[in-house]
């Protein structure tokens, strides 16, 4: 049975990849530097919320990748241990890898891509299925939830959107740090919204990011409806929604590497 009832879900910082807005999937390449300041800014507002309202127990990552960079970075902001495993390795996205939208349409036809700016994940050609991802994320969020009541979970995407899946149903609040100049008394403006990281089928993987921020996209999910949310201070902008809704942009940390659980 389930103990966790908080789970805090970031996405890792930039790479260069994602700056040239080809796909990442699970090719194991480093923070660009735009990503390692994400990351510290992220760990930064994320700090007081981590370490005072939720009772999180550790970092989950997989054990290489921007995602595992990100999550060292992070826990030694948060000073909090990482369970690093590969059972939490992005999605490999076979031949897409590396590419951008444009050349997939070009190389493997339409039938992968759908309007707008998504491309079906559920059996990428060469790469991880769907249903392999959802197994291997079972097999380690069943022991996590079951050991820890709060969690942090380092996931890029798609593999973030299995996580989710996962952990359904649960309420989830996109976190955004306040905008500088304002104060803690003051509304700060709605963010930009971004179409959805399913897209239209329920697994679909956006390869275009609609609004960059400062720091890693992060979200609040509250697993149990019985357990309210953590009251949050008033300095924080919190937009909330139901699971599957908007996604922002990716992130990226710096410096140090924290004690590190290998599973």
């Amino acid at each position: 049975m389930s103990r966790c009832s908080h789970v805090v879900l970031v996405q890792p910082g930039a790479t260069e990849l994602c700056s040239q807005m080809r796909v990442v999937g699970g090719l194991d390449v480093s923070l660009s530097p735009r990503g390692i300041e994400q990351v510290a800014a992220t760990g930064t507002f994320l700090h007081e919320l981590v370490t005072k309202d939720l009772a999180v127990g550790a970092i989950y990552s997989s054990d290489s990748g921007p995602a595992f960079e990100s999550a060292q970075i992070l826990a030694s902001q948060l000073g909090l241990p990482i369970v690093a495993t590969p059972l939490l390795a992005n999605q490999s996205l076979g031949l897409w890898e590396g590419l951008q939208k444009s050349e997939i349409e070009r190389k493997y036809g339409r039938r992968f891509c759908s309007k707008s700016t998504f491309l079906d994940v559920e059996s990428p050609p060469e790469g991880e299925s769907g249903d392999d991802v959802r197994q291997r994320v079972a097999t380690i969020l069943k022991k996590a939830t079951r050991r820890y009541l709060g969690l942090v979970i380092v996931a890029d995407d798609p593999l973030i959107r299995y996580v989710r899946e996962f952990l359904s149903p649960a309420e989830t609040m996109i976190l955004e740090a306040p905008e500088k100049g304002f104060s803690s008394s003051q509304t700060a403006p709605e963010l930009q919204k971004s179409p959805s990281a399913l897209g239209e089928s329920g697994h679909e993987l956006a390869t275009v990011k609609v609004a960059e921020v400062d720091h890693c996209h992060c979200e609040l999910l509250t697993i149990c409806n019985t357990i309210p949310a953590p009251r949050i201070a008033s300095r924080w902008s919190i937009f909330s929604g139901w699971m599957g809704q908007g996604t922002g942009a990716n992130s990226n940390s710096v410096t140090a590497v924290a004690e590190s659980q290998t599973i």
